[in-house]
């Protein structure tokens, strides 16, 4: 569906950039480009082969090879920690052998099962069910020379179950027992290192009941585990790339996402989703300049694809003159799942208070902006545009979901601390809550293209807002940064007055 402006559109419509601006950005970004290059990347999650490690890993090469096409500049592939070494499976089974043979897990079914990376051996033994796996659920219970059956957590029942002989130990990873429930066939990511001659599984709460049901009826369970590993190079590696400014000035500017959470862990929203976002928003941004409809930025663009908060650290330490240089950074976490369908928000996570920077509020006016203008509004019913949105932002392939946005305090856990770290101002868009969060069910077919657009729109608008770098821009970022402060002081006002009339006259002295 084209885009398009209905008469009924209000002035409140608008933000940094132009209407036509805007206009020009949503009709380029573009979803189902995002969506392919997270199919590219992560099409599934996948065991890495020894010989992976011997090259660029597989989404650096995706990465760079869609930036050579696009038009980047300054493309470079680096790595850090080089001497590194961490344990790769290359077999993983786990089977139930009596009372009789069901294969359970296999890590090329589900690559996040095995939850010790480094285990070696084949392994049989009976299974015994120590419920949540608590100190007191392992007493009169011999677990020597046997596998144990937990609801409790693998890594921590694993270090119970060792200290008392076990071979190994089959538990449940998940957020939270509700979420054991509502998707009961995934399994959260978890890493254990093994003593010889031991195993860590995770199984999903569904075949964990199944075990248990089976022992509650008095059947004796045989368990075997065949695992190998191999030592591989644990080394981290980054993409850099870049859209140069105009040269009027030093200054430079970031966004940012993580291409890698570890090496096993491959999520499609997490870790890949903001990766193929802003491989997207950067192509789309060349273009536009190539086609004259948005003028080349004055500062220089610095687009960095990471290790989360590693790979950040380790290309700061190493250019220092980009630390010197960069003025803020957009950092993209976690940017497509389907919104309505992991009862989400896509969250804006402002800088903290006591880092205050207009970084927030350029973010906040287009995020705001394009909620508005993608939904249907009552009172422009008798418009033109009847019962539509004044201007959609849909992908052709993705979901007609309103887009639920929330503007929500700092929080950490991502590239953006790191910049900040280093002195440089830095928010993080993420989408929350994701009911896949780091699990087997984080994959390509939980994302939405119209989300990712979204997103998009969003970041190109608020990177070129950003990256502009002249006066007539600052004017209305000033402007912007005011007016919002303003409303902040509104706010706190009112969280403070209502503390005070919460207060008891004893208590009013420390409200």
């Amino acid at each position: 569906m084209l885009p398009y402006c209905a008469a009924a559109q209000e002035r409140e419509d608008r933000t940094l950039l132009s209407q036509e601006q805007m206009t020009w950005i949503i009709n380029e970004v573009s979803g189902d480009r995002a969506m392919q290059h997270v199919l590219e990347q992560v099409p599934y999650q996948r065991i890495r082969s020894a010989a992976d490690y011997d090259v660029q890993f597989r989404e650096t090469q995706v990465i760079t090879k869609f930036a050579k096409e696009y038009g980047f500049s300054n493309i470079t592939v680096e790595t850090f920690d080089d001497e590194k070494k961490v344990s790769q499976p290359s077999v993983g089974e786990l089977w139930m052998t009596s009372p009789k043979s069901v294969k359970l897990f296999d890590i090329h079914d589900v690559a996040l099962s095995l939850v010790s990376q480094n285990a070696n051996g084949d392994l049989s033994g009976e299974l015994v069910n120590v419920g949540s796996g608590r100190v007191e659920d392992f007493a009169g219970k011999d677990v020597k020379g046997k596998f144990v059956l937990t609801a409790g957590n693998t890594v921590a029942v694993y270090n119970l179950a060792i200290e008392r002989g076990a071979l190994g130990v089959l538990g449940v990873v998940a957020n939270s027992p509700q979420r054991a429930i509502d998707y009961p066939r995934q399994i959260m990511a978890a890493y254990v290192n093994a003593k010889p001659g031991t195993v860590a599984w995770s199984v999903t709460p569904e075949v964990r009941g199944y075990l248990e049901s089976l022992i509650l009826r008095g059947e004796k369970l045989t368990i075997r585990s065949l695992t190998k590993s191999q030592e591989v190079s644990g080394r981290g590696e980054y993409v850099h790339m870049e859209i140069p400014g105009d040269g009027s000035t030093a200054q430079e500017v970031g966004i940012s996402c993580h291409l890698y959470e570890g090496l096993v862990k491959q999520g499609a929203n997490d870790d890949a989703s903001g990766c193929a976002l802003i491989l997207e928003v950067g192509r789309a941004y060349i273009k536009l300049i190539e086609e004259g409809k948005l003028p080349r930025p004055k500062r220089t663009i610095n687009f960095q694809l990471v290790p989360e908060i590693s790979g950040t650290n380790a290309y700061l330490r190493k250019h220092p003159e980009k630390t010197k240089a960069m003025i803020g950074t957009l950092n993209f976490d976690m940017e497509a799942i389907r919104i309505a369908a992991s009862r989400s928000y896509w969250v804006l996570q402002r800088t903290p208070d006591t880092f205050p920077s207009y970084i927030n509020d350029i973010a906040q006016s287009m995020m705001e902006y394009v909620s508005d203008i993608t939904r249907e509004r009552v009172r422009f019913r008798r418009s033109l545009a009847g019962y539509a949105p004044t201007q959609p932002v849909e992908s052709p392939h993705g979901s007609k979901d309103a887009f639920y946005i929330k503007i929500d305090k700092h929080y950490g856990s991502s590239d953006h601390v790191t910049y900040m770290q280093h002195g440089i101002p830095a928010v993080m868009f993420i989408t929350w809550p994701d009911m896949w969060y780091h699990s087997s069910d984080d994959t390509p077919d939980k994302q939405d293209p119209t989300q990712y657009k979204r997103a998009g729109v969003v970041a190109l608008g608020g990177l070129v807002a950003l990256a502009s770098g002249t006066d007539e821009m600052a004017a209305k970022v000033l402007a912007e940064n005011m007016a919002r402060g303003t409303s902040r002081m509104g706010e706190a006002q009112v969280k403070g007055l209502g503390y005070i009339t919460d207060a008891t006259t004893a208590a009013l002295p420390l409200a």
